[in-house]
């Protein structure tokens, strides 16, 4: 099972800046907050980035040339005159340009990603200058390095506070999805609640093995339109890519219909959970158990009509974080984000007006 924990941390700036030096590079308040990802990742020594390196552009050139020499021998013996065939030969700069290109141009839109070279074996993306995930095989290898980083993002604190830049949080788990609710201005109000049934507790459990970045059975109060949902599952994975994971159990859902005079299959497991997850701009994921294989096939075609990921309970455990990492590595890069001096910051399990009971 793949695991997936997404990390976002919050830098405040001061309203005056300097510039010192520190080691071989000059950073200034004014500069980006991609400094604490500098340190933490990049020139950690235990990262190395997923891209075509210099040397092997350089391999190409080389090999290019070589070619080029062989091309020249073998002309070189009909026609003596070296400017007479000079046109003939491969641009050895203009084709390692092409091939520069071409990577940017699959690479520049995507998450840069960066391997682990130490264990344990895991995989960073980086989303935005404040923003990355950590994936690895399994979660506790995922949250070993997550605790690493937060260790190391709390020794730079201190540095950071002399240039301009206070680490405010590090956040990861739960905290993370907090904060992606609080910044939704219509979101009035929430509450965490308890699973209904066993199904909601099983999948909890299962959902729990591959990221902690979610929380279970909540109610959401919204304003303008005003509407409350409930949503078995909310993952956050970065600013732009939340998952609404719904749990449908067959029986369950025929007692509803049956007490019903409006629903409908088609209403009650795709439209009403396609309608709620866009109001709260996520991706629906919905995990059926015991539907009969005609009503699966019927509900499913609907599903794919309507773009919407219908997944069996039967293996579901490896369906759901492959579907969350699919998504993840085609989300855009996200802008970056400054938290005001002036506005305060937000802390780890402090500042929410949300009723957890």
């Amino acid at each position: 099972m793949v695991a997936v924990e997404p990390v976002r941390y919050l830098i405040t700036r001061a309203p005056s800046s300097r510039t010192i030096r520190v080691g071989p590079n000059i950073v200034s308040a004014g500069s980006s907050p991609g400094y604490f990802f500098n340190k933490l990742v990049t020139q950690s020594g235990k990262y190395e980035e997923l891209t075509i390196r210099k040397t092997a552009i350089d391999s190409f050139k080389e090999t290019v040339q070589k070619e080029n020499q062989r091309f020249n021998d073998a002309i070189s013996e009909i026609v003596p005159n070296a400017d007479l065939i000079r046109s003939l030969t491969i641009p050895v700069d203009q084709y390692a340009s092409m091939m520069q290109s071409v990577t940017y141009s699959q690479f520049g839109s995507r998450p840069r990603v960066f391997i682990r070279t130490t264990p344990p074996k895991s995989l960073i993306m980086r989303f935005g200058q404040t923003s990355f995930a950590v994936i690895a095989s399994r979660r506790p290898d995922a949250d070993s390095v997550v605790s690493e980083l937060k260790a190391s993002f709390n020794e730079l604190a201190g540095i950071t506070r002399d240039f301009g830049l206070r680490a405010e949080a590090f956040l990861s788990g739960q905290d993370l999805v907090r904060m992606m609710l609080k910044s939704k201005k219509d979101i009035q109000a929430t509450k965490e609640q308890s699973p209904k049934n066993g199904f909601e507790q099983e999948a909890q459990t299962t959902i729990s093995n591959f990221t902690a970045a979610a929380i279970p059975n909540i109610s959401i109060d919204f304003s303008s339109p005003s509407e409350s949902f409930e949503y078995d599952t909310v993952v956050t994975i970065n600013d732009s890519l939340n998952f609404d994971i719904e749990l449908k159990d067959y029986e369950t859902v025929r007692e509803e219909l049956h007490a019903s005079s409006t629903d409908s299959w088609k209403n009650r497991i795709i439209l009403a959970i396609s309608d709620k997850a866009r109001r709260l701009g996520a991706v629906p994921a919905i995990v059926v158990r015991g539907f009969p294989a005609e009503t699966f096939k019927a509900v499913k075609e609907l599903a794919d009509s309507r773009r919407i990921d219908l997944i069996s309970a039967e293996g579901y455990e490896q369906a759901l974080p492959s579907l969350i990492c699919s998504k993840l590595t085609l989300s855009a890069p996200e802008a970056p984000t400054f938290i005001p001096y002036e506005q305060g910051v937000f802390e780890s399990g402090q500042g929410f007006e949300f009723d957890q009971s």
